[in-house]
C-alpha cells in the first residue's frame, strides 16, 4: 500500500460551513437529530489541483460540537499553510495534525480527507485504490428504516436491498418489538439492531434481545451497541450470551479504545466512523487488527454530506473483504446535500473506478 501525498507547500485553505436539515428528525437513544452542521474543506496546491474534504461534527455520535470543530479548522489551516506536507501514512505528520486538533476529530477529518482527495488526484487514482490497490469497486450497504418501518422495509425489499436497520432504545421495548413484528409482516428481510447503548447493563440488554429476537421472528443480523459505551466488560458478557453477532459503535471512541476492544474481544465487529477517528489511515489501521483476531469491521458515517459519505464509501471498499454491510446508504435522509454522491444499487454502493479522487465535486 503506497500512501504518499502532498509533499510540497499548499497554495490555499478554504473553510466553508453548511447547514444540511434533515427530511424528518431521526430518532435514537441519545434524542432525535434533526439537521447536521458540515464544514466544507478545498485545499489547493500550486498546480492550481483541488482537495475536497468535510468536516462532520455531531456530540451525539462523539465528535466535538460545531463551534469547536470551526477552532479546531482554522489551527488546522494554519498549520496546513505554514509548512509542507509529508506523507499521509508518515507517522510524524499523522501526530502533528492530532495534536492540531486534539478533541475535534471531526475536523481532522476534513483536513485529512482534502489532502488524500488531493492526493489521488495527482496519482491520478481514485482515492479507494490509493488506499489498497485491491479495493473493490462496490460495496453492501443496510438500509436505514424510520417513522415506518415496515413501508420502508418493503420499499427496502423491492429496491434490492439484503439488509435494513433498526434503531431501537428510543421507545418502549414494547413498542420496539411492535415495529419488529410489523417489518417480519411486510418482508422477509433480516434486521440490524442499532441500540445506541440503550440499556445499562448486560443483563437488561439480553432480556431486551430476547424479546425483539421473538418479536423479529428470529431474523436478527446482529445489534450495535446494545449496553453504554463505557461499559466494555458488560458489552463482552452480552457477546458472550446474546447468540448474535455484536458490534461496538459508541465504544470505538477512538484508537487506543478501538485496540482494547480488539484485544478483549469485546464484539463481533467494529463500526469504524471517519468522523469520529479523524483520519482514514487510523481506519485502515484498526480493520487491519480486527481482522487479525478475528472481528469484522464496517463503515458508516455520522448522517454527514456528501463529500464525508464518499470518502467513507472509498474507505470501506478499500477494507472490504466479503464481511458485513456497511452503513453507508444515509443520503435520503437529508433534504439538502452538498453535491450528488453514489445511490444504491440493487443494496450496493459503488465507485467510479474511473474517476481520480472520491469523486465528488461542490
Amino acid at each position: 500500500m503506497n500512501m504518499r501525498g502532498p509533499q510540497a507547500p499548499l497554495a490555499d485553505v478554504d473553510l466553508e460551513r453548511v447547514e444540511l436539515p434533515l427530511l424528518a428528525p431521526l430518532e435514537t437513544a441519545r434524542g432525535p437529530i434533526a439537521h447536521r452542521t458540515v464544514f466544507l474543506v478545498r485545499i489547493r496546491d500550486a498546480d492550481g489541483r483541488a482537495g475536497l474534504g468535510e468536516a462532520p461534527p455531531l456530540v451525539t455520535a462523539g465528535t466535538e460540537s460545531p463551534e469547536l470543530c470551526a477552532r479546531a479548522l482554522a489551527g488546522l489551516r494554519e498549520l496546513l499553510l505554514s509548512e509542507a506536507c509529508p506523507p499521509l501514512d508518515d507517522g510524524a505528520w499523522e501526530r502533528k495534525l492530532l495534536l492540531a486538533s486534539r478533541g475535534a476529530p471531526a475536523a481532522r477529518l476534513g483536513v485529512d480527507l482534502a489532502l488524500w482527495d488531493l492526493a489521488a488526484k495527482r496519482r491520478e487514482l481514485p482515492l479507494a485504490r490509493l488506499l489498497d490497490g485491491d479495493a473493490v469497486e462496490a460495496v453492501p450497504v443496510n438500509a436505514l428504516l424510520g417513522a415506518d418501518p415496515a413501508e420502508e422495509a418493503r420499499a427496502a425489499r423491492d429496491a434490492g436491498f439484503g439488509l435494513v436497520k433498526l434503531k431501537v432504545g428510543a421507545r418502549s421495548l414494547e413498542e420496539d418489538a411492535a415495529r419488529l413484528r410489523a417489518i417480519r409482516e411486510a418482508c422477509d428481510l433480516p434486521v440490524r439492531l442499532d441500540a445506541n447503548g440503550a440499556w445499562p447493563t448486560a443483563e437488561e440488554a439480553l432480556d431486551a434481545l430476547s424479546v425483539l429476537r421473538a418479536a423479529s421472528g428470529d431474523r436478527l443480523e446482529s445489534v450495535e451497541q446494545p449496553v453504554p459505551a463505557s461499559a466494555s466488560s458488560e458489552l463482552r458478557t452480552v457477546r458472550a450470551d446474546a447468540g448474535l453477532p455484536i458490534t461496538a459503535d459508541e465504544s470505538v471512541a477512538d484508537e487506543d479504545a478501538a485496540l482494547r476492544l480488539i484485544l478483549w474481544q469485546a464484539a463481533d465487529r467494529l463500526v469504524l466512523k471517519p468522523a469520529r477517528l479523524g483520519t482514514l489511515a487510523t481506519c485502515l489501521r484498526l480493520a487491519r487488527s480486527a481482522r487479525g483476531r478475528g472481528l469484522e469491521a464496517l463503515v458508516t458515517t455520522t448522517l454527514d454530506g456528501a463529500v464525508a459519505r464518499a470518502g467513507a464509501l472509498h474507505l470501506a471498499a478499500a477494507l472490504h473483504r466479503g464481511g458485513p454491510h456497511h452503513g453507508l446508504a444515509t443520503g435520503d435522509l437529508l433534504a439538502r446535500d452538498l453535491a450528488l454522491g453514489p445511490r444504491p444499487a440493487a443494496g450496493e454502493l459503488a465507485i467510479d473506478l474511473g474517476r481520480a479522487g472520491h469523486g465528488i465535486e461542490v
